[in-house]
């Protein structure tokens, strides 16, 4: 096949005369070279005309695409390849790309030698360009396509069917290769084909040294692709998109201003300083600001902009910590940024990141950037009660009798932020877009300001998506910073939380306003008021509950009547209708105030119509089961019934979510385990699970569990609850012998890592997965519940 190469030139004298050579020294001979010269007045033509082997013209033309335009309309070869004036081939190029051209591969790329002008010499360096559609449209990437043409040929039907863009300048070669990359497969071969000279003072090399060639409006051709990819692709592209642009425009300024071009580039706006007077200096003494750096058109600027004690401090440390070459954004941590409000007389409940200038010097950047950055504020919500108690003990002077009304005083700050900080001073309405309550956060759009608003709550669980879907960035991992178990108050703190209680008429306003409304469904604030509110008269049975357990493998009831004692709602649930029977009869007055549900029902995985068998152990009623070997162990006489199922999901869908899950079912823990953590509405914030083991234990974490005890169980008889209580009220209370015992903060030993619980698991289980230790006996050394906690909740 004939190969035609095609050379667009002007004023090239003093390097077209190595693009020629290139050709002639090609091991290939079936070649033409054709030369389109734009009129050139130095000695272009004259070397041109020293060698006979070529075709050319010289005359006016109206740039690059043209005269390569003219070129094709000139050449007669089967394959057609572009040589720019001041790039090269290397030997053996045609001989290896011409065998792989064929009727199934139409296009082939290989390798390109990459020679970079810098001051006081050259860098080389290998572009080894990505081919498929998807890589080539996030052109950003220093391999993400091919960065000159001397590295690809192609069929001479590609470019009839795919013409050369004009109206794309300089850019023209990449958007060429987005379209073929979209409508041909390219052949990738492992060669160095050619070098590119990336010279400067050509018209490529002196628009990507200012900024603002890295904009979406200058790659207009991208958008007009978009088309082919799905909506949730767009997304993602258009975030990757704009993370990859501020890279780009932070290395140019680097390189630009090596080049002596900083004075130049303040001069034409497309460089700026973010403040830096007086007021900024003492805000980074606070750690406002923790890196300096130049300012260009379209960067982010990410506010953490909450009303404190969401997790802010950690979400900041999280963002920080990421590198400058997966994220260049601005972070800033702060509380408010309304100046109206900065000098007022707040409630003491912010850290000392809320000081006056750390506020004055954001709305300083955003009042002078806002229409060149764009802002993507990350605010957080919470139950404001239990938000007010956690801000209230920032005050070091508070003394306990005065709990109450401090905390009244936070609550009606935190219900009045949204409008203060961001209605008020940036001019949006946060309660005018409605809140995903299937995601548990959401994203709202006003021209230059992005607003990601999520739960408290929920943190653990959608961090990880919330900020892939609002920074582009996957698989990140909170790093948890400020945590209160770690402050000098954290035993006050957990006293406070068991103990304070406030009026009903005070909690009916707080849990009325319109940011809670906004935020939380019908169910959780009334858990909340539960929560909180005083209870009435104890004698006369429970007024209010602390929330809601689930005791999965009820039997006899023992758990359910320590649950019940304490104050909490309990949904009881057992597969055996004998045991439902007893319990029904033993906690009838708890059933009539509403305060028990006993549900005769197995739990499946996967919801079922179908009744599953049950192996009723007529000897033993705890070995009963739906496993028939456990059920008829050492010979034990049972009997078959029928079982209607249900997964833990529909259960927590009709009667709420809970605040804390046992599971205690034999031979079917797994199946439950896996059931809840498939649940749609909030995990618990504590879970625990009979002879837990690693694979369980990793499930949980998957799901955002990292906290974790092993509790002997062989010596439950002996533990003694706490007192005062870490767990609604203190009650006097024996555990009989089987029982799980206490749960939540009142169970036995420190909270551990995941790493560290590993060496407690690896005594009796396989600590990744379920295996048991071939040397553990449960008879001789007991056996283990496994403990999950949800920290952030």
């Amino acid at each position: 096949m004939k190969i035609s190469i095609i050379t667009p030139s002007y004023m090239s004298g003093a390097s077209i005369e190595k693009a020629i050579q290139s050709v002639l020294i090609q091991d290939y001979t079936d070649y033409e070279h054709l030369i389109v010269d734009g009129g050139s007045t130095d000695n272009t033509l004259d070397i041109l005309k020293s060698y006979n082997h070529l075709r050319w013209i010289s005359e006016p033309d109206k740039g690059q695409v043209d005269a390569m335009t003219k070129g094709f309309a000139m050449a007669t070869g089967d394959i057609i390849g572009y040589l720019n004036a001041d790039d090269y081939y290397l030997k053996c190029t045609f001989s290896n790309i011409v065998s792989h051209l064929n009727i199934r591969e139409k296009v082939v790329m290989g390798k390109v030698l990459v020679r970079s002008e810098k001051t006081g010499g050259v860098d080389e360096w290998v572009c080894d360009p990505k081919t498929d559609f998807p890589s080539v449209l996030r052109h950003w990437g220093a391999n993400a396509f091919c960065v000159n043409p001397v590295g690809y040929f192609y069929l001479r039907e590609v470019q009839e069917n795919i013409p050369l863009m004009e109206d794309a300048g300089a850019k023209h070669d990449l958007a060429f290769l987005m379209e073929v990359s979209l409508k041909y497969s390219i052949k990738k071969i492992d060669a160095i084909l050619g070098v590119f000279n990336h010279a400067q003072d050509t018209q490529t090399g002196r628009e990507q040294l200012v900024p603002s060639y890295w904009q979406p409006d200058n790659f207009s051709f991208v958008d007009k692709l978009l088309d082919h990819l799905s909506d949730t692709e767009q997304k993602k592209y258009r975030l990757d998109r704009e993370r990859g642009y501020q890279l780009r425009r932070l290395w140019t300024v680097k390189e630009a201003f090596s080049k002596g071009m900083a004075q130049q580039l303040f001069e034409q706006g497309e460089v700026f300083m973010l403040p830096e007077d007086e007021l900024e200096c003492k805000a980074n003494r606070c750690g406002f600001v923790e890196h300096d750096r130049i300012g260009t058109i379209g960067d982010w600027v990410v506010p953490v902009l909450t009303m404190g004690k969401v997790a802010s401090m950690s979400i900041c440390h999280t963002l920080k910590s990421i590198p400058d070459s997966i994220f260049s954004g601005q972070i800033y941590h702060i509380h408010q940024i309304n100046p109206a409000t900065i000098s007022y007389d707040l409630p003491i409940c912010l850290p000392e990141s809320s000081y006056q200038p750390v506020g004055l010097s954001l709305s300083a950047i955003y009042n002078q950037y806002k229409e060149k950055c764009i802002f993507k504020c990350i605010a957080g919500v919470r139950d404001p009660v239990a938000c007010g108690i956690s801000g209230s003990f920032h005050n070091s002077n508070m003394k306990p009798e005065n709990l109450e009304s401090e905390v009244i005083r936070v609550v009606d700050y935190i219900l009045s932020h949204f409008d203060f900080q961001y209605r008020d001073f940036l001019g949006i309405d946060i309660y005018k877009y409605p809140f995903d309550f299937n995601k548990r956060y959401t994203i709202i759009k006003e021209k230059n300001i992005e607003i990601l608003i999520f739960r408290f709550e929920d943190l653990a669980q959608i961090f990880s998506q919330m900020m892939e879907d609002f920074l582009g960035i996957p698989n990140l991992k909170i790093a948890r910073k400020n945590i209160t178990s770690d402050r000098e108050y954290s035993e006050d703190y957990n006293k406070a939380k068991h103990s304070v209680r406030f009026d009903g008429k005070q909690l009916e306003k707080i849990y009325d306003s319109k940011f809670v409304k906004h935020f939380y469904s019908e169910k959780e604030i009334s858990c909340f008021f539960q929560k909180w509110v005083q209870p009435v008269d104890f004698s006369s049975g429970m007024s209010f509950f602390w929330g809601t357990i689930y005791d999965v493998g009820m039997h006899i009831g023992q758990d359910t009547e320590f649950y019940l004692k304490k104050g909490f709602k309990v949904i009881a649930i057992d597969a055996n209708p004998a045991m439902c029977s007893e319990g029904r009869e033993k906690f009838s007055s708890y059933i009539a105030s509403g305060q028990l549900e006993i549900l005769n029902v197995g739990i499946v995985e996967k919801p079922t119509n179908e009744k599953i068998t049950f192996f009723v152990n007529e000897k033993v009623s705890e070995w009963s089961s739906f496993n028939k070997s456990i059920a008829v162990r050492d010979n034990s006489p049972y009997r078959e019934i029928n079982v209607s199922c249900v997964t833990l999901n529909e259960i927590v869908e009709k009667y709420g979510n809970p605040y804390y899950v046992k599971i205690d079912i034999e031979g079917n823990d797994l199946i439950a385990l896996k059931s809840l953590l498939s649940i749609k509405a909030s995990l618990p914030k504590y879970v625990s699970v009979e002879n837990g083991n690693g694979g369980m234990m990793k499930m949980l974490a998957n799901k955002g569990y990292d906290r974790f005890k092993y509790v002997q169980q062989k010596d439950i008889q002996a533990i003694q609850l706490p007192n005062p209580a870490k767990e609604s009220f203190f009650v006097e209370h024996t555990f009989p012998y089987g029982a799980s015992g206490p749960f939540g903060e009142e169970t036995v030993g420190d909270w551990k890592d995941y790493s560290d619980i590993l060496f407690d698991i690896a005594k009796v289980w396989d600590p990744e997965g379920f295996a048991k230790n071939p040397d553990h006996d449960d008879a001789i050394h007991g056996w283990f519940d496994l403990h999950a906690k949800l920290s952030t909740k």
